[in-house]
């Protein structure tokens, strides 16, 4: 009979640690998961301001190339419709 209970004595404590470490695995890898996708999310929350900014960026740049080509294109006509100016010889 004691052999009986230290045996299931044994195997109790066998079964409670085992239990205890897949139990410890699990909440730190769970842990770990949700770390690393709570980190993703914050870098891809910083990637998605970051990419806005340069579009704002892009967009006032491309707003202003497009001025100086309306400015251009309007010159030489300008020059065609303004009035004629003498021409200085300085020779």
């Amino acid at each position: 009979m004691p052999v009986a209970i230290f045996e299931i004595l044994f195997i109790g404590t066998v079964l409670i640690i085992l239990a205890s470490t897949t139990s410890y695995y699990i909440v730190t890898r769970t842990k770990a998961k949700w770390k690393n996708n709570h980190v993703q999310i914050n870098k891809l929350d910083m990637f998605e301001a970051r990419i806005a900014a340069i579009e704002t960026r892009l967009t006032d740049i491309q707003d202003i190339v497009i001025s100086i080509d309306d400015q251009l294109k309007r010159q030489p006509y300008d020059r065609l419709n303004s009035p004629k100016t003498p021409i200085r010889d300085f020779a």
